[in-house]
């Protein structure tokens, strides 16, 4: 899903016409506009122009990675200003990709497929991890450095009720604001769905044992709730706590296990 933000009427068309095809699109044509539908939509990328009417390309980009809701979307610039200095300015703000105007059709295309596609391939690699599934994708070294880091903090905080984000985020060395687009971008999770995908991951790990029922996985791994741990691995691995024990545990009998 793009969503093109340009005021002239004439490229706003030319740029929905060429994208139409391959993406779901929607358009906006100044900033305040562009704003509110990022918010609305979550589009996966948005291309707009930096000179628009109400709130510049680069206040837009601003505002879209400092926000919560918006910090993981890609945003890519269009401008007539060719300098060194003002494509810098652009990049300073978190602009993800920066072109000039004329621009070449094809290029400005693949770039934007490129993009979506590292995205797509980022969270494909998460979520095998997270099945347990091997996978042979490749992903930057310095983004798996980071989630393998990440994922290593939580592990060993599994068994403390009382683990929060800040501290995880102290523990990264980074800003909350660079850790959530991080672990956005990455994963397409929030901070807290991250920290509660790592316990449920551990969860399936410790189920596909036959040392331990379904309720000491549930404490092992920081869930309180019951009912909110069996909610929450359902959702994941589309079966209960108990359900997947049994479907790992080639010869164990259903009375060693405790439901959660």
């Amino acid at each position: 899903h793009l969503l093109i933000i340009e005021d002239n009427d004439e490229l706003r068309q030319y740029l929905y016409d060429s994208f139409a095809k391959t993406y779901q699109v929607s358009t906006a044509t100044d900033g305040v506009e562009g704003w509110a539908k990022t918010l609305e939509l979550l589009p996966d990328l948005v291309i707009s122009d930096v000179m628009i009417p109400h709130s510049s390309g680069l206040d837009l980009c601003q505002k879209i990675k400092k926000h919560p809701k918006t910090l993981h979307i890609p945003v890519f610039l269009l401008t007539a200003r060719a300098t060194a200095m003002h494509q810098l300015e652009g990049l300073e703000t978190g602009a993800d990709e920066y072109m000039t105007k004329p621009f070449n059709l094809t290029l400005l295309r693949t770039k934007v497929a490129v993009l979506l596609r590292n995205r797509f391939l980022l969270k494909e690699y998460y979520h095998r991890q997270l099945l347990l599934k091997p996978t042979d994708l490749i992903i930057p070294n310095e983004q798996k450095c980071l989630l393998e880091k990440a994922i290593a903090i939580v592990e060993a905080h599994l068994t403390e009720m009382d683990f929060t984000i800040p501290v995880l985020v102290r523990q990264m060395g980074m800003s909350q604001s660079s850790f959530y687009r991080q672990i956005k971008t990455i994963t397409g999770k929030t901070a807290v769905e991250f920290v509660r995908d790592i316990r449920l991951k551990k969860a399936a790990q410790l189920l596909q044992g036959d040392d331990m029922r379904v309720g000491e996985v549930m404490t092992e791994v920081g869930f309180e709730s019951p009912k909110y741990f069996r909610k929450a691995f359902h959702q994941t691995y589309g079966m209960s706590p108990l359900e997947y024990a049994k479907l790992h545990r080639s010869q164990a009998p259903s009375e060693e296990f405790e439901d959660a």
